[in-house]
């Protein structure tokens, strides 16, 4: 709306600015490398912004049944609570929403970032985008087998953070439900 993001979008496309000179040639060139990236950049939006809403309201509703809320008393916290949200539920609703975007931060993409680095843009030709691919194969992790066991070790090391504990092990046991039910499902076909 205001046509400035809170997002680096350029961080999930490995996107840096290039001054390609001064020349109408360059000018040119650099016109249309940044409408190329703008409209790569504006299409995740929706889906972004739609996953962060989607988690703060899911978060204030988890609190209102923690707190045993009812009725009207639920519905005016969940209301204000979202009106208001408090710092931890923006930073988890922004965790959220970077992984549906597949912009989250990962091991693989921080092992990634460090190879593109490697002497004289060696590194970018061996490993031209980190990020993205690094966390859509975290995502293919966490929707097997496997998520359900890492996110359930993360619980474990949170177990004195009763809400953190709950949103690890419901991403857990849903991620990795899920995924292996799909995997199991084709295999019976």
């Amino acid at each position: 709306r205001t046509g400035l993001d809170e997002r680096d979008v350029g961080a999930k496309l490995d996107y840096r600015i290039i001054n390609f000179g001064d020349s109408p040639a360059a000018r040119a060139i650099q016109a249309y490398e940044q409408t190329i990236f703008r409209f790569i950049g504006a299409q995740d939006q929706v889906f972004y912004y739609g996953a962060k809403a989607r988690a703060i309201q899911s978060q204030a509703i988890a609190q209102a049944m923690n707190k045993k809320l009812r009725g009207g008393a639920a519905k005016r916290f969940i209301d204000d609570l979202v009106a208001n949200p408090t710092d931890d539920i923006l930073k988890n609703a922004a965790d959220d929403a970077e992984t549906a975007v597949f912009q989250h931060i990962t091991a693989l993409g921080r092992l990634g970032g460090k190879i593109q680095r490697l002497g004289g843009g060696a590194g970018e030709v061996v490993v031209p985008f980190a990020k993205t691919p690094a966390a859509v194969a975290m995502q293919i992790l966490n929707y097997s087998p496997v998520g359900i066991v890492a996110g359930l070790g993360k619980a474990i090391l949170h177990y004195k953070d009763l809400a953190k504990v709950q949103r690890q092990v419901a991403h857990a046991l849903g991620r990795g439900v899920t995924g292996t039910a799909v995997l199991a499902y084709r295999d019976w076909e």
